[in-house]
């Protein structure tokens, strides 16, 4: 016999932000992320909204690979390959727009694994104008119609309004006497379903958007049919089949072949139907009743027709039709115990009561005398040729011999004296019974000058007030000898005190010279200057002139101030400045008169030319000049 089964939601309306599904799930709105808190894998959505979700996408639905698609109207996701979001929080779609409000969502469907509901909170509006359509376009006490009959019943009333005057179709009450659709399904059934070998047949009384159902594997295909003409795209999983349009088409209501399936296919074979009609109303379902007089027999009443029927009857434990469980008994006689003989003719056994001593039951084979399988007894002879007599050759190959001396070392069944490490290389790890000395090379500040088995030693370093006299080597120490410092403190240098007591000076630093440079008859001459060192101070004469003034030259350079008397000339920095050691113009002077014959350059009573330090330069005068008298 075949049974009716009918899928409805039951919706709960509350005004929040929350949208609450029974209490397996709760969704919220933060922004344009649609979040949830669910104890129960998720394994398919669907809503409807009013556009402001057209692009949504990604979240935790992108992360674990579900296909989600989102037209003007509806938004859609599942897994192609049966995947599921794990049940936790997180954020299940980003809905593109943060315009979604608590009344923008609506029809929501949630789908755990294998096609179950969760029951969910649908966000509807009325329109306001009050019109009631028999197209089940109204808004019943905040839920579609679907929703409102099955969940409340089509008489139920609140302050006059009545569920069956909001919902003429589905209560199949419409003003126009329009009678209910004469279909092989009890009136509740928005869509009656029948097979047809393999076409799936509908009889439905409203549009179809959408459609799901579960299968026992029976199911390899699914194409054609009016899911195709209404270009949907329909997806055949190893348990589950689903079909959806991209572009919101929707079958219309009416009957006809909804799909074609390939396989082994019967009702029994398929359960958990899941049907939307548009903008995601659910869609009661179920198979229909034959109104075929001529309906199958079903003797065994496993709902399979006989003529169709595996098995009329019941398998037994051997999954026998009606077998009596003999065939996939043991050899301890239980059915289905998996129990066989071993080749030793055990029941369950391990084969090891006939074996050989190569684990072959059966085979006879036994271990020699030298404890060898199926042997000949020679391979348990000693070193000496005598079986079983335990000599062993010795680590250097020698029949029950004493092994290596304390100078040798055992390899490849020989022994060889123990090397010693020449001169330049250093024992880097000592011998033993089976290997040879390692020596390494010394490395840089290290040596060895023998031939032994000592380690390198480190090279002697000279101290400071010594030198190298012979470089060290990989095979000798360095040679060192007592230092003879010069006057730069440099071990054996060459410098030594110039006549001026300057190391490694050139003699030059403690003279000075002063010379007569240019020199114009309408009042001025130049003080030429050779100075060995920086100068902070000087003083001399000029004799023939009335010298009146003094500028210019390395001196104005410098900063110094410069005073003339009517013979001396004076010049001081009161800043420490000083004239670089160098030679050039020092000062111009500027005269009113010549007053004798010539003119030349004198130390006077206290002429001088001293450093920064206040010592008085070694300092030369030259340079004369005579003057014509008119």
């Amino acid at each position: 016999m075949t049974f009716l089964r009918s899928f409805a939601l039951s919706l709960t309306f509350i005004l929040s932000s929350s949208l609450l599904l029974s209490s397996n799930i709760t969704l919220t709105l933060d922004g344009s992320s649609l979040n949830y808190d669910s104890d129960t894998d998720i394994a398919g959505f669907q809503f409807s909204h009013d556009g402001c979700a057209s692009s949504a996408g990604g979240g935790d639905a992108a992360a674990n690979a579900f296909m989600v698609s989102a037209s003007s109207g509806v938004v859609i996701g599942f897994s192609m390959t049966g995947g599921v979001i794990p049940a936790g929080t997180g954020t299940l779609l980003d809905l593109g727009s943060e315009d979604c409000g608590e009344n923008s969502l609506s029809s929501i469907v949630v789908t755990a694994p294998a096609g179950v509901e969760f029951e969910t909170i649908n966000f509807v509006f009325d329109d306001g104008d009050g019109e009631v359509v028999c197209e089940d376009e109204a808004v019943v006490f905040g839920m579609n119609c679907g929703t409102a009959a099955s969940a409340l019943g089509c008489d139920f009333e609140v302050s006059g309004t009545v569920v069956s005057d909001s919902c003429p179709v589905t209560c199949d009450a419409c003003p126009d006497g329009e009678p209910a659709n004469e279909v092989s399904c009890s009136d509740d059934i928005d869509v009656c379903l029948s097979l047809d070998g393999g076409n799936l047949n509908y009889d439905s009384s409203q549009d179809i958007a959408g459609f799901q159902w579960n299968h026992d594997g029976c199911i390899s295909g699914a194409s054609g049919g009016d899911a195709a003409g209404a270009g949907f795209t329909v997806s055949a999983s190893s348990g589950v089949v689903i079909g959806f349009s991209f572009t919101g088409s929707a079958i219309a209501s009416g009957s006809g072949v909804l799909t074609e399936l390939s396989g082994d296919v019967t009702e029994g074979c398929i359960s958990q139907f899941v049907f939307t009609g548009p903008a995601g109303v659910p869609l009661t379902s179920g198979w229909g009743t034959s109104d075929d007089d001529s309906a199958c027999d079903d003797a065994d009443s496993d709902g399979v027709c006989d003529d169709v029927d595996d098995c009329v009857g019941s398998l037994d434990e051997c999954n026998v039709c009606n077998g009596d469980n003999s065939t996939c008994a043991g050899c301890d006689g239980v059915a289905n115990s998996g129990l066989v003989n071993d080749a030793c003719g055990v029941c369950d056994g391990d084969g090891s009561t006939c074996a050989g001593c190569d684990g072959v039951a059966n085979s006879g084979l036994v271990n020699d005398a030298c404890g060898v399988c199926d042997g000949d007894g020679s391979t348990c002879e000693g070193c000496d040729g005598v079986a079983n007599s335990g000599l062993v050759n010795d680590a250097c190959g020698v029949c029950d011999g004493p092994g290596p001396a304390a100078d040798q070392y055992a390899s490849d069944g020989a022994c060889y004296p123990v090397s010693t490490c020449p001169a330049g290389y250093g024992l880097s790890v000592e011998a033993t019974a089976t290997s040879d000395t390692v020596c390494s090379a010394c490395p840089e500040f290290t040596y060895s000058d023998t031939d032994d088995f000592s380690p390198c030693v480190e090279t002697t370093i000279c101290s400071s007030d010594e030198y190298e006299l012979v470089a060290a080597s990989s095979t000798s120490d360095a040679v060192c000898a007592s230092c003879v410092f010069d006057c730069a403190d440099v071990c054996n240098g060459s410098a030594v005190e110039d006549d001026c007591g300057v190391c490694g000076g050139d003699g030059s630093s403690c003279f000075a010279s002063l010379s007569l440079g240019a020199f114009d008859a309408s009042g001025s001459l130049e003080i030429l200057y050779d100075f060995g060192s920086d100068v902070a101070g000087f003083q001399f004469d000029v004799g023939g002139l009335a010298i009146d003034g003094a500028s210019g030259g390395a001196a104005g350079e410098a900063g110094f101030t410069v005073s003339v008397g009517s013979t001396t000339v004076l010049g001081v920095s009161f800043t420490g400045g000083t004239v670089p050691a160098g030679s050039g113009v020092l000062t111009t002077l500027s005269f009113s008169a010549v007053t004798g014959d010539s003119t030349e350059l004198s130390l006077g009573n206290s002429g001088a030319v001293s450093t920064a330090a206040g010592d008085a330069l070694e300092l030369s005068l030259s340079g004369s000049i005579v003057h014509t008298q008119d």
